[in-house]
């Protein structure tokens, strides 16, 4: 019920007729008349009891009912067509006017139109019972559907707002500009463990962390400087459990809305995210397997050691640390136990050295450590000599007793701070000449060395050159099948023109190739060249079966995303036939990452490349992979091949390795044919394909195509016997 000021009576007559009525004779009652039957608003005038005793014809039309239907519901009144659930509501208005005469009242009520829908009116009433010319209650009706539809969809858009609010997930604040909370959305309980209740009228930095305080203040303040800012900050709150929570938060300044009137805060929950960034972060640095730091993390702290160094004119001293006989290990024992090894391995390290020192893992069995404030050579080889004694105890593994040892290389002094890796590059020099010396050893790196540190770097150098000037070759080493005697294919093996050292073979420069990462572009460059080649020598001599290459690939291309496409690429690009390139994986590498490694091989296999299992019978495991392995063919190592016409034991092992590749239905190619005798002893034990200087050491493309001479045969007769 809403009490008004100004008067119904006036409203009903649009205006102070009186005077112009009482002066305008007929002519003004015409007038009024006229007016009160044209007014958009309903007018009708009731008795004390709600009786209708008067209604205007606009009202008729607004309920569709004539004035007669109206006045005829006399015995009901008014409150016959108003809805059951205002009535209670006009009868308080029409008692409280009744009580009042002259006072207005006002009220919104629904009322039943002929059709029997109902319509929303807003109803003004006056106690007009002594006004000689009413003498009743004057009841002014106007229509407010449209009103109440805007209300009620703005109602239904303040609950759908509320709504979407307390169902969040992201927590809204409000404050005013002293920072105090003055709204808290329900997700604040939910994200962080406190009532919402609790916080209003308290400083929304309260529960920040304290190193986060100062952030979160200046924030706060840009805000309430710059208006149409909108800053961000990640800030840590504390849970009501004692933790602390990641939360992102964006400000906006609404204090001149007079909606809002204050500073809304969004806050996100990212402490999963956060969570998980860290964990990438320590994954980046961290070694996956012994959880050490890896080489990338060694590098950055040796070199802020050697500013601090520097600095104090101290010295720093790195060891570089690689386990002996470890293959053997792995081989013998299964990767598992290789690995467990290098987990123990790194946990004593660890424990010898103090906190301040990091250990780290390199890569495969190859350890670094960095010992900071080193007073010289002497403490470093003093901590080398407890290595060393720590690493000659046994390593209880599970299932296994394990004995290892070490070489390591020391360097120690200041370099150049913004090239850290040269003194770890010195101390990999002294451990390869620890290693020279035998196991168990360590070696401290001197000025003699300097020649192959500057040799290396030249390599480097050149290195980086040698690709886009073109210095790289493939030579080809022809394979021979022996049941026919005739050349089958070519090996490719790559080569390193050097400028000034002339023609050097992989081992000369594939390791720091490897270390460079230059080894994928180098490799695919391989691959590439051999499928041009090998097409080009299919067209010049068409035979049935036609050609074949082979070409190894390195494990950073086996781990290159790209691999299987740049393959497809080549296959469809030269028109090469995909049976005849054939792609060589040695076991180790494929155990780097076996689950990824298996499903390249697939898709290698589904585009029709063969694939080869090189170094065959140097894996602990070889026999076991050659059954669900998706291979064609494997190659026996030529440390094999070297002592067959030596040992009868290896004899009777290629043997064995042959017939069981055979049941397998895989091929059986053999490298490293150098004796009549090795051709003998594999001739006998019905080997596939052979390949070695016995036959043709590694040729130029050019005279390798001699080679394929239609009359060209090899050597495979058995050679006359002595004497």
């Amino acid at each position: 019920m809403r009490k008004v000021t100004n008067g119904v009576k006036g409203m009903l007559l649009y205006g102070d007729q009186d005077e112009q009525v009482a002066s305008g004779g007929e002519a003004g009652r015409g007038l009024f008349e006229a007016l009160v039957r044209n007014a958009s608003d309903g007018i009708a005038v009731l008795d004390a009891r709600g009786g209708i005793r008067y209604v205007g014809d606009s009202l008729s039309r607004s309920l569709g009912y004539s004035p007669a239907q109206v006045l005829g519901r006399n015995g009901s009144g008014l409150a016959g067509l108003i809805h059951p659930a205002d009535q209670p509501a006009f009868e308080e208005i029409l008692t409280g006017v009744l009580e009042k005469p002259g006072e207005v009242l006002r009220t919104d009520l629904r009322l039943c139109r002929a059709d029997r829908t109902w319509v929303w009116m807003e109803a003004s009433v006056q106690n007009l019972l002594e006004d000689r010319d009413v003498a009743g209650v004057a009841l002014n009706l106007r229509d407010i559907v449209e009103r109440k539809r805007a209300e009620e969809a703005y109602r239904r858009g303040e609950e759908r707002f509320r709504s979407l609010v307390h169902s969040a997930q992201d927590i809204i604040c409000v404050a005013d500009a002293e920072a105090r909370v003055r709204y808290l959305s329900p997700a604040f309980e939910r994200v962080l463990g406190r009532d919402p209740e609790d916080r209003l009228g308290k400083s929304c930095f309260e529960h920040v962390h304290p190193e986060d305080a100062g952030r979160a203040r200046a924030a706060f303040d840009l805000l309430l400087e710059d208006p149409s800012s909108e800053p961000a900050a990640e800030i840590r709150v504390g849970h009501e459990d004692g933790s602390w929570r990641y939360l992102e938060i964006v400000g906006r300044n609404l204090l001149s809305d007079p909606n809002v009137e204050g500073i809304v805060l969004n806050a996100r929950d990212i402490t999963g995210r956060k969570a998980f960034e860290e964990q990438l972060v320590h994954r980046a640095f961290h070694d996956a397997l012994t959880g050490l730091p890896n080489r990338a993390l060694f590098a950055d702290r040796l070199g802020h050691a050697i500013k601090r160094a520097g600095r104090r004119e101290g010295a720093v001293a790195v060891l570089f640390l690689d386990l002996d006989g470890f293959k053997l290990i792995n081989d013998s024992m299964g990767h598992d136990v290789g690995d467990e090894l290098l987990v123990a391995v790194g946990r004593r390290l660890k424990k010898i050295l103090r906190p301040e020192d990091t250990v780290a893992r390199l890569g495969g069995d190859e350890f670094a450590v960095l010992l900071e404030d080193a007073r010289g050579p002497e403490d470093a080889k003093e901590v080398t000599e407890r290595i060393l004694g720590e690493l000659e105890k046994p390593f209880d593994l599970p299932g296994q007793r394990v004995f290892v040892s070490a070489s390591i290389g020391i360097a120690v002094g200041g370099c150049d701070p913004n090239r850290p890796a040269e003194l770890l590059r010195k101390a990999d020099l002294a451990m390869y000449r620890a290693k020279d010396h035998g196991r168990g050893r360590y070696s401290c790196f001197d000025t003699s060395l300097d020649v192959r540190i500057r040799e290396r770097l030249g390599l480097e150098n050149d290195l980086r050159r040698a690709l886009e000037r073109a210095e790289f070759e493939v030579h080809y080493q022809p394979t021979v099948r022996l049941a026919s005697g005739t050349v089958s294919g070519v090996e490719a093996l790559l080569r390193w023109r050097h400028p000034e050292r002339g023609l050097l073979e992989p081992r000369e420069f594939v390791r720091t190739a490897e270390e460079m990462d230059l080894m994928l572009p180098i490799g695919e460059w391989v691959v590439r060249e051999v499928c041009r080649q090998l097409r080009a020598w299919q067209q010049r001599r068409p035979t049935r079966p036609p050609l074949k290459a082979s070409v190894n690939l390195s494990g950073r291309q086996l781990a290159d995303p790209g691999l299987v496409r740049t393959i497809s690429e080549l296959l469809q690009g030269t028109g090469l036939e995909p049976g005849t390139l054939y792609l060589e994986i040695t076991e180790s590498v494929f155990m780097d990452d076996p689950s990824s490694n298996l499903h390249v091989f697939r898709a290698l296999k589904q585009l029709g490349a063969r694939l080869v299992l090189d170094n065959f019978g140097t894996g602990y495991s070889s026999l076991a992979y050659l059954k669900w392995l998706p291979i064609d063919a494997v190659k026996i190592d030529r440390t094999f091949v070297r002592c067959l016409d030596e040992d009868p034991e290896y004899a009777l092992l290629v043997s064995a390795m042959i017939q069981l590749s055979h049941a397998l239905r895989k091929e059986v190619f053999a490298g490293g044919v150098e004796t009549a005798g090795q051709l003998t002893c594999l001739l006998d034990m019905g080997c596939d394909v052979v390949q070695g200087d016995y036959f043709w050491p590694p040729l130029p493309a050019a005279a390798t195509h001699e080679v394929f001479a239609p009359d060209r045969t090899a050597p495979v007769n058995r050679p006359p016997p002595a004497g």
